[in-house]
């Protein structure tokens, strides 16, 4: 999910298995089936966001890929998205400038209740919601949460952590010793291309009842889906 860690996956992927992340790139995507264009023989670790044609290798229960799905808590990805566009930051390729210009302009807050509603059509954080949810079904795939791989300088926990990078490392058929899961953790907070603060729960500052409110009109019942709550009332 955009926002979500990208980074930080690709930093952990990297230090347990050696090997380089290859990034594909966005504009390779309308032209781009994952089913014929990548070969499950190589040794390439790929990274993308959740869209479209990676229908297919969610689909996929021939054991040809390891999957892996980075996921987190979406209104902290809204808060996220938020201070990204506000920056001026061209992330969101797939959205008309008009609209990326018409969030900038706005105040945060009314940034963030625009981006709550934003179109599914644009690539919403809700449109990647429902992707995630998909491939969540998928038993063969690693679900990895950012809240489990941040670490206590997130706000996370270290022992969660490194149970995560240990079941991680083994899914990825590489192994760990305590050792070396021990000095991942010790350098997996900060230092990734478009890290900010990698905070867990940064939304409780930002909501306010009206954020609130919409949030659970739009994505309330997926929130819950996805384990980020109980139920409505929060």
């Amino acid at each position: 999910m955009p926002k979500a860690g990208t980074y930080l996956l690709q930093k952990v992927v990297n230090l347990i298995t050696k090997r380089p992340v290859v990034w594909i790139e966005p504009n390779h995507l309308s032209d781009f089936n994952p089913a014929t264009d990548l070969n499950p023989n190589d040794t390439n670790i790929y990274l993308q966001h959740l869209l479209p044609p990676f229908d297919a290798i969610c689909k996929d229960q021939s054991g040809k890929y390891i999957k892996v799905v980075l996921i987190r808590d979406p209104r902290d990805i809204l808060i996220s998205q938020i201070y990204w566009i506000k920056n001026g930051m061209d992330w969101v390729w797939w959205t008309p400038q008009e609209i990326l210009q018409h969030c900038i302009m706005l105040s945060f807050n009314e940034c963030l209740k625009y981006a709550i509603h934003f179109p599914d059509k644009h690539f919403s954080v809700r449109f990647f919601v429902k992707q995630v949810l998909k491939w969540m079904d998928d038993e063969s795939a690693f679900i990895c949460r950012f809240e489990d791989i941040i670490g206590p300088e997130g706000g996370g926990n270290r022992l969660l952590q490194e149970r995560t990078i240990r079941d991680l490392s083994k899914h990825l058929n590489t192994p760990l010793t305590d050792q070396e899961i021990f000095q991942i953790a010790n350098i997996l907070f900060g230092g990734t291309a478009t890290f900010r603060n990698g905070q867990i729960g940064s939304w409780r500052t930002a909501f306010n009842e009206d954020h609130m409110r919409m949030f659970k009109e739009s994505m309330g019942e997926e929130l819950i889906r996805l384990g980020y709550e109980k139920d409505l009332n929060w």
